[in-house]
């Protein structure tokens, strides 16, 4: 194992690369030509969106046909424009991995921080090693979303008074009060 100093993140020296299908949201393809080269020279399908609105289209076919999405957030307005569809997204789809890239990011960002909207973050430009080194993290971090997601859905279905003990100690009702004074 090698460690990327910028990544600060243990990698594979050669990490597999995806070969399901990709499918790359960005309004202007330039901006990511070369990680969708990078990407169909390791033997992937690249399908490429410009267009936000068929994201929902893209996505109605089975979820196993993807095996990643990656979103080049500025040329649809910045992270402010694209974040609603994501949560919308990460919670319908929390097992399709999702990259984030810009070109306003100042560093790669491979930690758990962003879960709820993607799985790994890209500064643009970038080598292909970082490309490797995101998908990576990605695949592992999406595990780790899914793992919330269904611990979150646990809680849930037990019941409130599971994960605020509180609420199980409070009547319904005081002691001493009538309805009408409530």
């Amino acid at each position: 194992m090698r460690l990327f100093k910028s990544h600060q993140r243990r990698a594979e020296a050669r990490v597999a690369m995806t070969t399901d299908p990709v499918l790359v949201l960005t309004a202007d393809s330039v901006s990511l030509t070369f990680q969708i080269e990078i990407l169909r020279g390791q033997g992937c399908d690249v399908v490429v969106c410009s267009d936000l609105r068929q994201i929902q289209d893209l996505l109605g076919m089975p979820i196993e046909y993807w095996s990643m999405l990656i979103v080049e957030i500025e040329g649809f307005g910045g992270i402010s424009a694209v974040i609603g569809p994501l949560l919308t997204l990460r919670r319908a789809h929390p097992d399709l991995p999702v990259v984030l890239a810009s070109t306003r990011m100042p560093a790669h960002d491979f930690t758990q921080e962003r879960l709820p909207i993607c799985d790994a973050s890209l500064a643009l430009p970038c080598l292909a090693s970082d490309l490797k080194v995101a998908i990576q993290n990605a695949l592992e971090n999406n595990e780790a979303w899914q793992r919330r997601v269904k611990d979150l859905e646990a809680e849930m279905n037990r019941g409130p008074e599971t994960v605020i003990p509180a609420l199980s100690e409070a009547s319904p009702e005081e002691p001493g009060l009538d309805a009408t004074e409530a």
